[in-house]
């Protein structure tokens, strides 16, 4: 079965997990306009830090979406897409757009990785219920497998980007 076939059996839900995300960022964007908090710096991350720390969050995101249908996910979620829009103000706030663009592209890859770490944890709920129920389930072992090579890659890429560039950029902007 292809991705496509997998990501289509519960759209509704990768949808309304995507437009929490995006309604949660927006907030964390506007909360933080609004009160000018400022950090002090951003540190330089090694890609296996970043792997394992981005990684531990997904495992997180995939259990408990797993205990409870894919709806705790959502709690997850909600929490990190405000993180990341007052992350997206703060950068803005101290290096200005370019910068911002630069330091965050690595989110491009990060973001759908928590959204189908919220959808694989769905996905294997729904086959354990589906069994305890007696009954057949939309989603197979091969989705299990499509998932989790797709999050994998994104977890690596997403590592990758936010690592290598960053100690560049942080050189640039400190001089």
């Amino acid at each position: 079965m292809n991705l496509k076939d997998v990501l289509n059996k519960d759209s509704k839900y990768l949808i309304l997990t995507s437009t929490l995300l995006v309604f949660s960022t927006i907030a964390g964007i506007l909360f933080f306009k609004k009160n000018h908090y400022y950090f002090s710096s951003l540190t330089d991350s090694r890609f296996l830090e970043l792997v394992c720390h981005n990684g531990i969050m997904l495992l997180f995101i995939v259990f408990i979406s797993l205990i409870s249908l894919g709806y705790l996910a959502w709690v997850e979620v909600v929490i990190n897409g405000f993180v990341f829009g007052m992350g997206v103000t703060l950068i803005i706030q101290k290096y200005g757009g370019w910068a911002t663009i630069l330091l965050l592209f690595h989110s491009v890859f990060e973001l759908p990785a928590m959204i189908l770490s919220a959808y694989l944890g769905r996905a294997f709920s729904v086959i354990i219920y589906k069994k305890i129920r007696r009954k057949d389930s939309s989603f197979s072992a091969g989705d299990i497998s499509s998932l989790r090579l797709l999050i994998l890659v994104l977890l690596v890429l997403a590592s990758g980007v936010e690592s290598i560039p960053r100690a560049f950029i942080l050189k640039m902007i400190h001089g």
